[in-house]
């Protein structure tokens, strides 16, 4: 048996929140520096409303004109605020936080900004991914955003609903989801890369992109162990394996992953490193 329950203090968990909160301000006052420093970033936004971007720009150069361009970096600094803001929240408002994490057992402000932040992350990994198509980049982030709610949904039927089964469907959903976010991008990748090639694309962007994925969607899945870990814990019929029984916990590891992964992305998109 592998039971994780030893709780986590209220000195901890609130300065664990107020070192999140300074260290994305941080990331968010070093990488906004960057964009404003310079445009020349690692990648650039191309959005526009045509599914065969260089095809019919071939035959026609003036029907496709590309709704804007600018720095993907741009939106780095966008999801370190949005943490930023969450854990400013957390830490400032620390009996209603307390609250909802021992009473209610579950963090709706993370999650929605968690859906706000991983819709600029899934932004980034499109674009860099070769898709350049409004509907598309808007249908990803939608995926995502399922995604994101289905770990809310998880927290709220075991807080409030009680009901393990639901809670179960919402860990199968978000993991139906990532995978097919994942899939998405590698597709889109692999249809764009040789053309991106004929057209001299910089000697680092097959690493720069496959990184870039590889390693926000494993972090995903370490997102979603941790969620089904608790809700191994809150499974009368689970005894033994990794189970989080102790909704703190979950808080730290959220808390971690999620300032692991931001400043990863940022920092490679603002950067290019």
């Amino acid at each position: 048996m592998s039971t994780v329950s030893t709780s986590v203090s209220d000195t901890t968990l609130k300065y664990s929140h107020l070192s999140a909160f300074l260290l994305h301000l941080v990331n968010f006052g070093v990488t906004e520096w960057q964009v404003r420093r310079t445009s020349d970033t690692a990648v650039q936004f191309v959005v526009n409303n045509d599914y065969t971007q260089h095809r019919r720009k071939a035959e026609d150069p003036h029907r496709n004109v590309p709704w804007g361009r600018w720095p993907a970096g741009e939106l780095a600094p966008v999801f370190f605020l949005l943490s930023a803001v969450n854990h400013g929240w957390a830490y400032f408002d620390f009996p209603r936080y307390l609250h909802w994490v021992d009473v209610r057992r579950q963090n709706p402000v993370r999650y929605w900004e968690y859906a706000l932040s991983a819709a600029c992350c899934t932004l980034i990994l499109g674009q860099m991914s070769g898709i350049s198509n409004v509907r598309e980049l808007l249908g990803l982030v939608t995926l995502n955003a399922v995604m994101q709610f289905s770990g809310w949904g998880a927290e709220k039927a075991v807080g409030d609903l009680k009901n393990v089964s639901l809670a179960w469907f919402f860990e199968g959903l978000g993991f139906l989801c990532l995978a097919g976010s994942l899939s998405v991008l590698l597709l889109a990748f692999g249809a764009s890369y040789p053309e991106l090639s004929a057209e001299g694309t910089p000697d680092n962007l097959l690493p720069l992109v496959t990184s870039a994925i590889a390693v926000t969607y494993a972090l995903y899945v370490v997102f979603g162990l941790v969620s089904v870990a608790y809700v191994r814990g809150a499974d009368p019929t689970v005894q033994d394996g990794f189970r989080l029984t102790s909704f703190r916990q979950v808080e730290l590891w959220f808390l971690g992953l999620s300032w692991v992964a931001k400043t990863y992305l940022g920092y490679l998109v603002t950067f290019g490193t």
